[in-house]
């Protein structure tokens, strides 16, 4: 700028990145001809520290948490008690014309909306990796219980995650244990 005065110039200069210079180096390369390379210094990979103890100790008493947590709910699973309730009967309809139609709901079904689609989606997955035949009628309601007794298993290491992060590891594990 022809109008700035040169304390404004001065300033500007002080503001402006100083360009950074790469070292040079001139060689040859293994026919003999001249080669010009520049050097950029990159920083070093570091490999993440291991674990410490206590890091160890507590992922060891989460996962011995959620495989506890499995396992008693998977014998629930495979020993039903009573009557089913009317909502697990909503869910094994919706999970069954699901399967069936591919679509979430049916002539049977009056309010679909009423009850949440993850666990009707999670039934059918659950019914289409058994193999059992598609059928209006119903879904392998065994199969629906397993799938559903392994996420409830899995939402032990989730509260353990969402607590570690707000509080730490302790009231992870405490919220773990609630869970379980």
């Amino acid at each position: 700028d022809s109008h700035a005065s040169p304390r404004q110039t001065a300033l500007a200069a002080r503001r402006a990145p100083v360009p950074r210079q790469l070292p040079i180096d001139r060689g040859r390369d293994a026919d003999g001809a001249a080669v010009t390379t520049a050097r950029i210094p990159l920083p070093a990979f570091a490999w993440p520290s291991p674990p410490g103890r206590r890091t160890v100790v507590v992922a060891a008493l989460v996962a011995a948490l959620i495989v506890a947590a499995g396992g008693l709910r998977l014998e629930a699973a495979g020993d039903p008690a009573g009557h089913p309730s009317a909502d697990e009967r909503a869910y094994v309809r919706l999970a069954a014309d699901l399967r069936s139609t591919g679509s979430y709901g049916g002539p049977t079904t009056a309010h679909p909306l009423h009850w949440a689609p993850g666990a009707p989606a999670l039934f059918a997955l659950a019914d289409a990796l058994t193999g059992h035949a598609a059928s209006p009628a119903g879904i392998d309601t065994r199969a629906a219980r397993r799938a559903q007794a392994v996420v409830g298993a899995l939402t032990v290491g989730a509260a353990f995650a969402l607590a570690a992060m707000i509080a730490g590891a302790w009231a992870g594990l405490a919220a773990a244990v609630a869970v379980a």
